[in-house]
């Protein structure tokens, strides 16, 4: 078996849920997307608390959008707190909860120049 066998036998076995499950995206193997593939998470292990980090341009905000959207197709309701309020400006499906957190506006300095 060469090692893109291996790679689908893998990922075949390792993302089989019974139930119902979330599509997270595909699978990629040397730059090439896998596209029968898919990276799952059952349903029923998302039931408490989930947090998206990464470095600037990473695509979290993106990443949260399709998730809570996945979550809002199994009628499942989401809260979502971000501190940008990226997510918050578009149409939000129903179920979402918005949470915005931070400072409303920059605090405007004072005459001597000290915030």
């Amino acid at each position: 078996m060469n090692s893109k066998e291996n790679f689908i036998q893998e990922i075949s076995a390792g993302y089989s849920f019974k139930g119902d499950s979330l599509i997270l995206g595909t699978a990629i193997f040397n730059t090439e997307p896998q596209q029968k593939l898919q990276i799952k998470i059952p349903l029923s292990t998302i039931n408490r608390h989930g947090l998206i980090a990464g470095a600037t341009g990473t695509g979290k905000t993106k990443t949260v959008q399709l998730f809570a959207e996945s979550l809002s197709e199994k009628s499942v309701p989401s809260i979502v707190r971000e501190s940008k309020q990226r997510l918050a400006r578009q149409r939000p499906c129903a179920g979402w909860l918005w949470i915005r957190y931070g400072i409303e506006a920059p605090p405007k300095p004072s005459p001597k120049g000290r915030a």
